[in-house]
């Protein structure tokens, strides 16, 4: 198994596979979530999530939040950024240092 993998809708990751990164094309949460802790159970640790599945899984992410891998980067998908990637760094700053650097 890949130490890195992408995680979304097929049209918003296709692209990666022209790197060489393994890919799970997300097509609903039942016939998905096994396969990704499959990848997880077989060494992945890095996996790019698309923010629109980042936000289905949020609470198997949570899981495994303060672990050291796997790590769970969102990125955006082909509908554009919804921010969620800025957000997650915002909210880990703010748990780290106690108070909002970002002035928001």
């Amino acid at each position: 198994m890949a130490d890195i993998l992408v995680v979304g809708k097929r049209d918003s990751i296709l692209g990666f596979k022209t790197i060489g990164l393994e890919m799970v094309f997300w097509t609903n949460t039942n016939e998905c979530l096994p396969q990704l802790k499959e990848y997880i159970e077989k060494g992945s640790k890095i996996i790019f999530v698309t923010e629109k599945v980042f936000e289905e899984i949020q609470d198997f992410i949570n899981e495994y939040f303060g672990k050291l891998f796997p790590v769970f980067i969102p990125i955006p998908d082909v509908e554009g950024s919804r921010g969620i990637g800025y957000e997650n760094i915002r909210n880990l700053v703010i748990r780290a240092l106690g108070t909002d650097v970002f002035g928001e």
